[in-house]
C-alpha cells in the first residue's frame, strides 16, 4: 500500500504542472496549483496527527488513499482556475497526511522497537516506486499523447492502497 502510494504520488509531482497546461491553464496557474497543494500539506500534518489520537490509524491512513485519490479525480477534470488550486487543496490536504500516518500504522502494526529497520527495509522499494510513478507517466504520455490514462491508473493505485490497509487487520498484542 505504502509503494503504490510512493508511486502515485511521485509521478503526480513531476507531471502535474505538464498536465494544467495541456488543459489549457497558464503556466503561472499550474505552479499555483502545486503551491497550493505544499501550502495545504503543513497544517495537514498537525490536523492527522490531533486525528490520529482519536481514530484508529488504519482508518486515517485509508481515508488519506481515498482523498488523495479524490484530489486526483479533480485534478483530471481540471480546465479553469478554480479547479486547479481546488487540486491542490484536496491533495495536499490529504498527501500531507501520509507523512504521518504512514509512520503511525508502521509503528502501531509492527511496533516500535523495529521502527527503524522497518523503514530501512521499507526504504529501497518505495524510492523505486518514487521513481517508477515519473517514469510511468512519461512512458504513458508518450504512448498516448495525454496523462489521462496514467493519472486514473494514480486513482486507482491510490484506491487498491486504501483498500489492502483496510484489509489489512491490526495485530493482536500479547498481555
Amino acid at each position: 500500500a505504502t509503494n503504490l502510494a510512493a508511486l502515485s504520488v511521485s509521478g503526480v509531482m513531476v507531471h502535474q504542472i505538464p498536465y494544467l497546461t495541456d488543459q489549457g491553464l497558464s503556466p503561472g496557474v499550474a505552479a499555483l496549483s502545486l503551491t497550493t497543494y505544499a501550502i495545504f500539506a503543513i497544517p495537514s500534518k498537525l490536523i492527522w496527527g490531533f486525528l490520529s489520537e482519536r481514530i484508529h490509524i488504519r482508518y486515517l491512513s485509508a481515508a488519506s488513499m481515498l482523498g488523495s485519490a479524490a484530489g486526483l479525480l479533480i485534478l483530471l477534470q481540471a480546465n479553469t482556475n478554480t479547479e486547479a488550486i481546488a487540486f491542490g487543496v484536496v491533495y495536499g490536504s490529504t498527501r500531507g497526511a501520509w507523512a504521518v500516518v504512514q509512520s503511525l500504522i508502521w509503528a502501531d502494526y509492527f511496533g516500535r522497537h523495529f521502527l527503524g529497520a522497518i523503514r530501512g527495509y521499507v526504504a529501497p522499494f518505495q524510492l523505486l516506486a518514487g521513481i517508477g510513478g515519473p517514469l510511468f507517466a512519461a512512458f504513458v504520455f508518450d504512448l498516448k499523447e495525454s496523462y489521462f490514462l496514467a493519472f486514473s491508473i494514480f486513482v486507482a493505485t491510490y484506491v487498491i492502497g486504501a483498500l489492502l490497509i483496510l484489509a489489512t487487520k491490526p495485530p493482536t498484542h500479547k498481555a
